[in-house]
């Protein structure tokens, strides 16, 4: 076998190995609401539980990102679960109610490797009508190595 295929086959299979090695700790992770779905009352409060499950990969900083239908329900606050210490930067601490968008960032120090609160969302109900929230797609988890 000459030089080059033989490095074109190293290559090839350090790639493949890093994405294995990788790919888990990608997946890993999962963001969890409690409750998704919700029929409210005009006028109504309400709290939602955001949980996260790391899955034995320790996990030190979050951002979560939720959607919910801004016609409908309105952020009242935010409260941090224990242990998790808040990032407030512009794009890491949002509360978008016209557009229906929250998100929050926060470290664990010590990092975290199991199921966890993240915090407790406080929603007031706009209207009569059944709401749908949403973890966003920029929502991530990041581990010893981002």
């Amino acid at each position: 076998m000459n030089t080059k295929k033989q490095i074109k086959i190293i290559l090839a299979s350090g790639v493949l190995g890093f994405i294995i090695i990788a790919l888990p700790a990608v997946a890993a992770t999962t963001l969890s609401l409690s409750p998704e779905n919700i029929n409210i009352q005009s006028g109504q409060r309400f709290n939602v539980a955001v949980n996260i499950n790391p899955q034995e990969v320790k996990n030190y900083t979050v951002k979560v990102e939720l959607q919910y239908p801004s016609d409908l329900i309105e952020v009242a606050s935010f409260t941090f679960g224990t242990g998790w210490m808040a990032l407030s930067q512009p794009g890491y601490d949002t509360i978008d109610n016209a557009g229906g968008v929250l998100i929050k960032t926060a470290g664990y120090p010590a990092g975290v490797s199991a199921l966890i609160n993240f915090g407790t969302v406080s929603f007031v109900a706009k209207k009569t009508g059944s709401a749908a929230i949403k973890v966003g797609s920029n929502s991530l988890a990041l581990d010893a190595s981002n």
